[in-house]
């Protein structure tokens, strides 16, 4: 068969297209597939083959002056596309993206960001899967990896590599394992959180014991059951690698054992003896770290400790109060009685002072129910040793109720509702000795917020998991936990909720039906 300059062009143009196509799909898709040398070999076979018979032509594109001009398209049209494979190849190297989600769903989260950024260690992640469609998994792990570049992942068939599976405990499909150095990690499924907890257990090497105080009447932390349990924060401790103990005093060895990395009392509800006070004082002394969660209307034995220790209890309630609307005022009023603000108990907390714990928490809130407030103490002399920073704050339309017998007896607030309006602190970090050594005290007035009830509400979480990391010194750990989606939505507080139901449910269909009324009158 005679070729014809034609059937040499279109070789020519059908290399190029199909070195472009292979060099495209290779950048996107990161990948080198059979596809990309498929389409690579003919692009260099058919280009080669179209310069080799057409050497002559091809050199007065350089050489003739009448063909200046197809010379300069050339070199455009080369400069062009190098520049698109240099941008290409820089933005695989140095990724930026921005995701403009509320709640960062379409990223992996700051927590888990930080969590891979300092790891030095090639890890691997096997994602064991018979679906030819894993891009919902692609995404995920593509998005560890522009983090961090020693992170990479291959998906494996465990029906074509059955003895890769049986190494690592592969029972069934969807199971992913981590490895690193000499040890691996097998998850059930491939989730943000799951992975990053993985990562995060197989490179962390320290180890911190966290015990949870027993005997008081304080939440139970294994218990799953009731709303009043720690279960939930449990688990999430040890997920992100905490050593979780139950301590309970037992006369008369009054001690705190020597591995106590963090100390936790939440919510008692009976008196500490001498003893068990002076062993946490003693605890605190020598360097150690105590988290304490303490409820408004409950005498512990421990007041005059944290006072020593620059932090002041106030006798109190926070709550927020809802004001009768003018149909409930309208209501009272032929009855003849006056309607009454009511207390709620459930307050936001939303003001975070500028500190690394709350750092990643601007414009973020924590749901708190039945809290006290506290205030640093008046130092009569400068203690350099000694420092009482604030955490978090209620919102200014936040109250704090003194008069707790009337509150709770009969949910009956004082009249002056304004005297001790917010923001007032409902959490306070106490540090003392020299930034190289020293004890961390953080005192909260809730202990039901990290409860099974309230864990997962708002940013409960991520604020006492960051207190948790603050003190035992694990900065990576400080940031906003993965969020799962839900639907958007609006937070009111109950006055504007009030008013929003009054003219919808009420006010508005009232107008209409008047008006209807009116129309179908004039008109029959």
């Amino acid at each position: 068969m005679k070729f014809h300059k034609r059937h040499y062009q279109v070789t020519g143009f059908s290399g190029a297209v199909c070195f472009l196509f292979g060099a495209a799909y290779m950048l996107v898709k990161r990948e080198f597939s059979l596809y990309v040398l498929l389409n690579m070999l003919l692009g260099a076979a058919m280009g080669g083959f179209y310069l080799y018979s057409n050497v002559k032509e091809v050199s007065k594109l350089f050489v003739s002056s009448g063909r200046r001009g197809a010379k300069n398209i050339a070199i455009t049209t080369a400069l062009v596309i190098g520049i698109v494979i240099a941008v290409n190849l820089l933005s695989n190297r140095l990724y930026f993206g921005r995701d403009l989600t509320r709640d960062k769903v379409s990223s992996i989260s700051d927590y888990s960001q930080k969590a891979v950024q300092w790891i030095k260690q090639p890890i691997e992640i096997l994602v064991f899967s018979t679906d030819k469609d894993n891009s919902v998994e692609k995404y995920l792990l593509d998005s560890y990896g522009f983090y961090n570049r020693r992170i990479s992942y291959r998906f494996v068939d465990p029906e074509r590599n059955p003895q890769l599976a049986q190494r690592y405990g592969v029972t069934k499909t969807g199971q992913a394992v981590v490895t690193y150095k000499d040890g691996f990690l097998l998850l059930e499924t491939v989730t943000e959180e799951k992975l990053t907890n993985a990562i995060t257990r197989i490179t962390q090497s320290v180890k911190n014991f966290v015990y949870f105080l027993q005997g008081h009447g304080e939440h139970i932390v294994d218990d799953f059951n009731t709303n009043q349990g720690y279960g939930l924060l449990w688990n999430e401790l040890k997920s992100e690698n905490y050593f979780v103990f139950k301590l309970k005093f037992e006369p008369p060895n009054y001690y705190i054992p020597g591995n106590c990395t963090i100390l936790i009392v939440a919510g008692p509800r009976r008196m500490f003896t001498a003893m068990e006070v002076k062993a946490v004082r003693e605890f605190l002394e020598n360097g150690g770290r105590v988290i304490f969660l303490l409820d408004p209307d409950v005498k512990t034995g421990l007041e005059e400790l944290v006072t020593d220790w620059g932090i002041a209890l106030e006798n109190d309630c926070l709550l927020d109060v809802v004001f009768p609307s003018l149909i409930e005022r309208a209501i009272a009023g032929m009855s003849g009685r006056k309607a009454q603000p009511r207390p709620v108990f459930q307050v936001m907390v939303n003001d975070f002072p500028d500190h690394e714990i709350t750092a990643a928490m601007k414009e973020k809130a924590v749901f708190m129910s039945v809290a006290r407030s506290m205030k640093p103490v008046e130092q009569k002399e400068v203690n350099l040793n000694l420092r009482v920073e604030p955490l978090a704050k209620s919102t200014n339309k936040g109250w704090s109720e003194t008069h707790l017998d009337g509150l709770f007896t009969n949910a009956k607030i004082s009249s002056d509702v304004f005297s001790r309006r917010g923001p007032l602190n409902v959490a306070l970090l106490s540090t003392r000795g020299t930034p190289e050594s020293n004890s961390r005290m953080i005192v909260i007035g809730d202990s039901d917020f990290v409860n099974n009830e309230y864990f997962n509400q708002l940013y409960n979480r991520d604020f006492f998991m960051n207190c948790l990391a603050f003190i035992s010194a694990q900065a990576s750990h400080i940031s906003v936990r993965p969020r799962n989606l839900f639907a958007s939505r609006l937070d009111y507080d109950p006055v504007a909720m009030s008013r929003i139901f009054t003219l919808s449910v009420l006010v508005f269909p009232q107008l209409f039906l008047i008006a209807g009324i009116a129309i179908w009158w004039l008109r029959r």
